[in-house]
C-alpha cells in the first residue's frame, strides 16, 4: 500500500498500491466498492471537503468526483506535469485550490467545486434583509455622530399640529379648482 486516504464523512477510504490501482472500500462494511487503474502506481491521494478524490501519479494529476458513491467512468480533470514526479497532493481548506508537490518544486491547480463555501466571518450578519442591513447603516451612522450635536427641544416633543386641519382644507379647495378648470 502507497497511500491511504478518508473522506470527510468518515465512510469511504481510498487506498493505492504498487499494483497500479487505487481502491475505494466502504469502512461500514470493510467491503471494497470500486476499482480504478493507472499507468503508474499512485504516490499520493487526498479527499476535498466536498468529496472530491485527488490522486498524484508520476507526471499525472487525476481528479475524480463522485468515486464513491457510484464508479466514474472517467476522471472530472486531468493535470499533467512534463518533466517532473507528482509525489504529494494536498487540499486547501475552504478553497477550490489543489496543492501538488513534484521534484521540480510546487503546483497549485484550480479545481471548481472542491472546497466547502463560507461565508465571510468579517460581515456581522451575512444573512440579514435588505431592511436589516439599511437599519445596520443608519446605527453605524449615528454612532459616528457625536452625542453633543443632537439637541432635541423638550417643549415640541408631545405637541400636536394643529394646522395640519387647515392645510388639508387649503389642498382640497385648490384639488376642486384644478378640477373645475
Amino acid at each position: 500500500v502507497k497511500d491511504v486516504a478518508v473522506d470527510p464523512t468518515g465512510r469511504y477510504m481510498a487506498s493505492a498500491g504498487m499494483n497500479k490501482t487505487f481502491k475505494i472500500w466502504d469502512l461500514r462494511t470493510f467491503k471494497e466498492l470500486h476499482s480504478y487503474t493507472s499507468v503508474q502506481p499512485a504516490a499520493s491521494l487526498e479527499f476535498s471537503q466536498r468529496g472530491l478524490l485527488a490522486v498524484g501519479f508520476g507526471s499525472h494529476i487525476q481528479v475524480w468526483r463522485d468515486a464513491c458513491e457510484k464508479k466514474a467512468r472517467a476522471p472530472y480533470m486531468r493535470h499533467e506535469l512534463p518533466g517532473k514526479m507528482a509525489s504529494k497532493v494536498s487540499w486547501r481548506p475552504f478553497e477550490d485550490v489543489l496543492g501538488v508537490g513534484h521534484s521540480d518544486g510546487f503546483t497549485s491547480m484550480v479545481v471548481p467545486g472542491a472546497g466547502e463555501p463560507n461565508y465571510d466571518a468579517l460581515e456581522a450578519n451575512p444573512f440579514e434583509s435588505t431592511k436589516e442591513r439599511r437599519e445596520t447603516e443608519v446605527h453605524s451612522l449615528l454612532d459616528k455622530i457625536g452625542p453633543e450635536t443632537i439637541a432635541l427641544d423638550s417643549s415640541f416633543l408631545g405637541t400636536i399640529d394643529t394646522d395640519s386641519v387647515s392645510l388639508a382644507k387649503e389642498r382640497d379647495e385648490l384639488t376642486a379648482a384644478a378640477v373645475e378648470a
